[in-house]
């Protein structure tokens, strides 16, 4: 019978140390995932992306930054060429061939 013991003691431990493998590895991976996310963040915040037009009334212009969320109302002369909030760059060209700018 202690023969028997002896080799559940030790199926039992190998189980415990694969399992904690397991943890370890799925904690690096989210990790992993978290730092792409927000090198990916960063490397938005270098490139002109598009702001999102919500509304183009009067000259004036209703948009948000497709990166944090901030939205902005602002007439076609004054708005912004960086989000206020994230610092991403925007890229007018779209408005601007609409507009006639």
């Amino acid at each position: 019978m202690s023969e028997y013991g002896f080799f559940i003691g030790t199926a039992v431990f190998v189980l415990i140390v694969e399992f904690v493998a397991i943890l370890k590895s799925n904690h690096d991976e989210a990790e992993a995932y978290k730092r792409g996310g927000e090198d990916g963040k960063i490397e938005l915040k270098r490139q002109y992306v598009k702001p999102i037009i919500l509304d183009t009334l009067n000259g004036d212009i209703d948009w948000e930054c497709p990166l944090c969320g901030k939205e902005v109302m602002s007439d076609a002369e004054s708005r912004n060429n960086y989000c206020g909030e994230c610092g991403c760059k925007f890229d007018w060209s779209e408005i601007d061939g609409k507009m006639g700018n």
